[in-house]
């Protein structure tokens, strides 16, 4: 099968959608298809095992314009005239718009994340109402439609319930670990390391958790929080900690590479994540960094918003806490990290759950099926 996948999330930079198109194309190709890349170049260096067709960087998902979206369309239509692939994969929204005003000669295949759609539809602003009318003429011509997670299907349901037979849910995806994954027991002497990963934004709720903190503090006296990650709420972040008195127990990492991301993983007692809906309607559509931490054995606790419901399963593969209710998720925490048992259980059960439902290679496998289904419905309108 030849695909061309087309981004306007510049690889490979690190999280969010840049890294599930990138990881993704890398997994396609691996398992034997002739995949292409079309995506903005910033100039980095490509460390991709598939081509990359450059477009201009001023066309990258932050920085695109109404002219952007016309130069983008002259240049999908001049690789897809070269090319000639059998599936068009579309990973993200920016390109979906393109594909609202183009004529398309191979099976659509467009992955939707979630947020894009909340943020979009339902609102009464001009450029929204502009964007879910272009939106939802792109989504009606595609031939199928990847949604990342159950709770991201609902959205679509919701806001476009006529696409919902083209519709395919496949989770996201992790590259497997191997050798040491820190299986260990974490529980036992020694303090407690809370670990959370993601950007600092509303969404990802870390700006909740030091009231939970201050109560877990209480019942597990020897405790810190490490945050790896950047973003417009790290300084919320900050004084909130300060505000609990908290200061000495928190470290605001910032941006941390791969290697030192693994070690962090392999070295927590516990990943917390809590996860909120944004004043935006925003939240988590699958919550990929819980698969990570699961992979290297690290146990994870999460609230359930979005779509991490979906990876974990109260008491056997993680923790579900309400951060609405500070004191009681203090409380069950603090029962988790005290058992002695239990944490490196939760470990090797998340372990397991993950190796059997997330890594790259089923992600990989479900959406070649979804491309099929793709080609089958393009042929018949050909037909």
């Amino acid at each position: 099968m030849k695909i061309l996948a087309y981004s306007h999330n510049v690889p490979p930079t690190v999280g969010g959608i840049a890294t599930y198109c990138h990881t993704l194309c890398a997994a396609l190709t691996d398992s034997g298809e002739e995949l292409s890349l079309l995506a903005p170049n910033t100039g980095s260096r490509w460390d991709g095992n598939y081509p990359l067709h450059s477009m201009p960087a001023g066309l990258a998902s932050d920085q695109i314009s109404l002219v952007g979206y016309i130069e983008a369309l002259r240049l999908l239509r001049a690789t897809l005239r070269r090319l000639q692939p059998d599936v068009l994969w579309c990973c993200n929204v920016d390109a979906l718009y393109v594909i609202a005003l183009a004529s398309v000669d191979a099976a659509v295949t467009v992955t939707v994340h979630g947020s894009e759609i909340v943020r979009t539809f339902g609102r009464l602003e001009l450029l929204p109402m502009i964007r879910a009318r272009l939106l939802g003429r792109a989504l009606a011509r595609a031939d199928r439609i990847i949604a990342v997670s159950r709770y991201t299907r609902s959205i679509l349901q919701r806001h476009l319930p006529q696409v919902t037979a083209k519709i395919d849910v496949v989770h996201n995806g992790v590259a497997a670990v191997s050798g040491d994954t820190g299986l260990s027991p974490r529980a036992g002497g020694g303090g407690r390391t809370l670990l959370s990963v993601g950007r600092c934004v509303e969404f990802k709720g870390f700006h909740l958790f030091p009231e939970v903190l201050a109560g877990l503090v209480r019942l597990v006296p020897d405790i810190r929080w490490i945050i790896a990650g950047d973003g417009a709420f790290r300084e919320i972040i900050a004084r909130e900690v300060a505000k609990c008195g908290l200061q000495d127990r928190v470290t605001l990492l910032g941006m941390v590479g791969a290697v030192s991301l693994r070690d962090l993983y392999q070295t927590s007692d516990l990943l917390i994540h809590p996860a909120v809906t944004d004043g935006q309607g925003r939240d988590e559509s699958f919550g990929l960094v819980l698969v990570e931490a699961m992979l290297h054995g690290c146990p994870v606790a999460t609230t359930g918003a979005g779509g991490t419901g979906e990876i974990i399963e109260d008491g056997a593969t993680g923790v579900l806490f309400d951060i609405r209710r500070p004191a009681e998720a203090a409380e069950k925490l603090a029962a988790c990290l005290r058992d002695l048992w239990l944490l490196p259980e939760l470990g090797r059960r998340g372990r397991e759950h993950a190796l059997r439902h997330f890594t790259h290679g089923q992600c990989a496998a479900k959406t070649l099926e979804s491309f099929g289904r793709a080609q089958t419905r393009y042929a018949a309108t050909l037909g």
